[in-house]
C-alpha cells in the first residue's frame, strides 16, 4: 500500500460513491481542507482519513424486499444498527426465515418469507451465488453501529439456517 491514495474500488453501500459522487481513479488530495498532495506515507494519510471519517454518523444500509420474486411491489427498509434481526435460509434467492422480536427488522415491518432483492446499491435478484450473496450481506451490515445489548443475545450480526 502506498500513497497517494487512488480509488480503485468501493465497498458495498459506499457513502463516498453514492452520496459524494467519488469515482474510480480519483486521487485523494485533501482531507478536511488539509492537503495530502505529495504525501507518500500511506500510514499517515490513511490514519488521517480514518480519524476524519470516524467522526461522521454511520451511513445507513437499505435492503429491498419483495413478498414474492414476481412481485413489482418493493419494500425498502433502512438499517443503522446491527444485528438487524433477520435469519435467512441457506439458499438463493435470499429469503427471510425468522425475524427476532423487537429487532430493527421487526420494528421496520420485515416479514418472514420475504426475499432480498437489493443490498445497498447492488441488485441481487438474479444473483444465484449463495456464498457471494452471503459475503455481500456481511460486508453491508458490518459497518453499521453495533447494538451492544442485542449483540450479547446473538452470536453474529446475521444468522443463516439450513433448509
Amino acid at each position: 500500500q502506498k500513497a497517494p491514495i487512488v480509488v480503485s474500488s468501493f465497498t458495498l453501500n459506499s457513502y463516498a460513491k453514492n452520496a459524494l459522487g467519488v469515482k474510480q481513479g480519483w486521487m485523494l488530495v485533501g482531507i478536511n481542507e488539509e492537503s495530502v498532495r505529495g504525501d507518500t506515507n500511506f500510514n499517515r494519510v490513511g490514519a488521517t482519513l480514518e480519524y476524519y471519517i470516524s467522526q461522521f454518523p454511520v451511513w445507513p444500509l437499505e435492503l429491498e424486499f419483495r413478498e414474492t420474486l414476481e412481485s413489482d411491489e418493493r419494500t425498502i427498509v433502512t438499517f443503522e444498527e446491527r444485528p438487524i434481526g433477520i435469519e435467512f435460509f441457506r439458499r438463493t434467492p435470499i429469503q427471510v426465515e425468522y425475524i427476532t422480536p423487537g429487532s430493527p427488522a421487526d420494528l421496520n415491518g420485515v416479514k418472514t418469507n420475504w426475499y432480498i432483492t437489493r443490498i445497498g446499491d447492488a441488485d441481487v435478484l438474479d444473483n444465484h451465488d449463495f456464498h457471494k450473496l452471503k459475503a455481500m450481506l456481511y460486508e453491508a451490515v458490518k459497518p453499521l453501529n453495533e447494538n451492544k445489548e442485542s449483540m450479547r443475545n446473538h452470536r453474529h450480526h446475521l444468522e443463516w439456517r439450513s433448509n
